[in-house]
């Protein structure tokens, strides 16, 4: 069997009963052997059709796992911003210790942005309170590697490499072409 995509916490939590979390965390990862085994008998033995209709079929599944990530990204916020930490309090610790060689604690991490709207206000106010090293340019990536493939593609010309890090990357899409997804 391959490397597992988890790491040994997630094999400590199989031993454990917490939620079944490993054991399902495990099967997940079978579950991803098993295709990877699949998808590289298809691509020595089918069709291109065949591999077509595989990756058809894998990015379905990836648009769904995206979707599940994000509801579990709304769990996993949930207890580790407001469950654990109202938890703790009420314990009146600043960590557990478990059994099972893990220790949990709740610190607090000090956030801030901007708000689009009020960029040139708030960088303003950073210039006048001392803060204005803290302004950086960016350059949007996906608007860099479009101006590349212009000056690539109309005018012919290539951007510094010692510059740029530029590269062709295949990109496989799909399109429906009926409806009956």
């Amino acid at each position: 069997m391959a490397d597992s995509v988890f790491n040994p916490v997630v094999d400590k939590m199989a031993t454990t009963a917490t939620l079944g979390v490993g054991k399902l965390a495990h099967r997940i990862n079978a579950g991803i052997e098993a295709l990877t085994d699949e998808f590289k008998a298809l691509a020595r033995e089918g069709s291109a059709a065949d591999m077509a209709r595989a990756f058809v079929g894998v990015r379905k599944l990836k648009d769904l796992l995206k979707e599940n990530e994000t509801n579990f990204g709304k769990l996993f916020a949930l207890l580790a911003e407001v469950m654990l930490p109202e938890a703790i309090e009420k314990s009146g610790q600043t960590h557990v210790p478990l059994a099972e060689g893990f220790r949990v604690g709740v610190s607090q991490n000090m956030r801030a942005s901007i708000p689009p709207a009020k960029k040139q206000e708030a960088w303003q106010w950073l210039r006048d309170n001392g803060l204005g090293d803290l302004i950086t340019e960016t350059v949007n990536a996906q608007t860099l590697s479009s101006a590349a493939k212009v000056r690539l593609e109309d005018q012919g010309l290539d951007m510094p490499e010692d510059l740029f890090n530029v590269q062709m990357v295949p990109n496989t899409s799909v399109t429906a072409t009926r409806s009956d997804k």
